[in-house]
């Protein structure tokens, strides 16, 4: 079984050579479409060897942020998000080559396939944590990168007034889950999700 963490690693480095695409959107979209189809194509099959094995997946590593480690798993439940996400991004972006195809000179076209990617691997990362700073880091990096996508048609007065609510609304959604996980961890000592 591939690790779970290969789609990841995917879907990041094709955001960053999206980002390097600059005005050439079409590029940008090719590079993007390709990465979330590998993505899913080695991430699907992954997350349902664990759900048809039943046994589930682990990966720790120590790393330098305080009270808490890169701990990322995978069982039955989080394999079948896991699964749907990836599934679900593959039409999206190439529903997004069609709806993009008219911005092709924009700078703005090349950031947001980078920005669709990271936004993939940051919900990829929510279902995947098992910690919980990771957890609100992998947050942190969907509510943003899905900001960008919201407001791309910034032009429209009524679009940015939607992407401040939006932003707004999910920095909330952020505070209420950094208040439950700082009081889960000072209760128990810990942010990792098997203590």
């Amino acid at each position: 079984m591939t690790t779970p963490l290969v789609p990841l690693l995917l879907l990041l480095l094709g955001s960053f050579a999206s980002a390097l695409a600059g005005r050439r959107g079409r590029v940008a979209g090719t590079i993007a479409v390709v990465a979330v189809i590998a993505a899913a194509a080695v991430g699907i099959p992954s997350a349902l060897g664990v759900i048809g094995s039943g046994s589930d997946w682990a990966f720790s590593a120590d790393w330098s942020l305080p009270w808490s480690s890169f701990s990322v798993g995978m069982d039955g439940l989080s394999a079948f998000f896991f699964a749907f996400v990836l599934f679900l991004t593959v039409p999206a972006a190439i529903y997004g080559r069609g709806y993009l195809s008219g911005h092709e000179g924009s700078g703005w076209t090349a950031f947001s396939w980078s920005f669709f990617q990271l936004l993939a691997a940051s919900m990829l990362m929510v279902v995947l944590a098992r910690d919980g700073l990771l957890f609100l880091l992998a947050w942190e990096v969907m509510s943003v990168s899905s900001f960008f996508l919201v407001i791309f048609d910034h032009e429209k007065a009524e679009v940015r007034s939607d992407a401040l609510v939006y932003l707004v609304a999910t920095h909330l959604g952020g505070a209420a889950l950094f208040a439950m996980f700082g009081l889960w961890g000072g209760k128990s000592g810990s942010l990792d999700f098997g203590t």
